[in-house]
């Protein structure tokens, strides 16, 4: 869970320049490398209908009515070996449910591999790569539906004190994403802090931000982002 988001706090931005990064939490990637799965396998495992066991010619790919028995024929993949089943209606939600353990599993493991990953930054002091870290958590928190702010206000805050620590970096700018931006974002972009006052102001990420703020959620998610100030 812990590469895919080093592009947005690895930037080396240029004298005079800051660059623009996309504070989007992605979904098209795992947040950590998990196990490669086999491809799906096209052919479906057995052929009879689950509930009267007439023979079913062709082999449905899909939700299909039994033409014997005249029942919905479920077709399923199991997550314990990969491999796609006819089944029952009721079969079918019980392997839904396998698959929302297995995903909750995978979601904990990454967890557990960030916090690993967190405390060894912590022990060697490294700002940056904590930065990284606490935004992936944030990231994970808020595509889970949970509360995301308070990690996603510390990603920023180690940002501050890796550009702080680096002796080079006094004045950081705020970039918001436009037009793709909440108005309380758009207001804060091209704004210019001293990195004492941004830690002690910390503007972003915005509380008030609504972006992508659905019902049930105390807050949105901030895409605004420091970018070094060398000049």
């Amino acid at each position: 869970m812990g590469v895919f988001f080093d592009r947005l706090v690895r930037r080396v931005f240029s004298p005079g320049s800051a660059r623009h990064e996309d504070n989007t939490p992605t979904r098209a990637a795992p947040l950590l490398p998990v196990q490669e799965l086999p491809p799906l396998p096209r052919s479906v495992v057995g052929s009879h209908c689950p509930y009267c066991g007439a023979e079913t010619v062709p082999v449905p790919s899909r939700k299909k009515k039994c033409r014997a028995c005249g029942n919905y024929v479920f077709v399923k993949v199991k997550p314990s070996d990969r491999r796609r089943y006819l089944v029952t209606e009721e079969q079918a939600r019980e392997i839904e449910a396998e698959w929302a353990q297995y995903h909750r599993r995978q979601k904990d493991e990454s967890w557990a591999a960030l916090n690993r990953q967190l405390q060894e930054a912590m022990r060697r002091s490294d700002w940056q790569e904590m930065s990284g870290l606490y935004f992936q958590m944030a990231s994970q928190l808020f595509e889970e539906g949970r509360e995301s702010f308070r990690l996603a206000r510390l990603a920023r805050e180690c940002k501050l004190k890796a550009y702080q620590e680096s002796g080079v970096v006094e004045v950081v700018q705020i970039l918001a994403c436009l037009a793709e931006s909440c108005p309380a974002c758009r207001a804060l972009h091209g704004k210019r802090f001293a990195i004492k006052q941004a830690l002690q102001e910390m503007p972003i990420p915005v509380e008030t931000c609504s972006t992508w703020k659905e019902e049930g959620r105390t807050h949105g998610w901030c895409r605004c982002h420091y970018a070094a100030v060398i000049e």
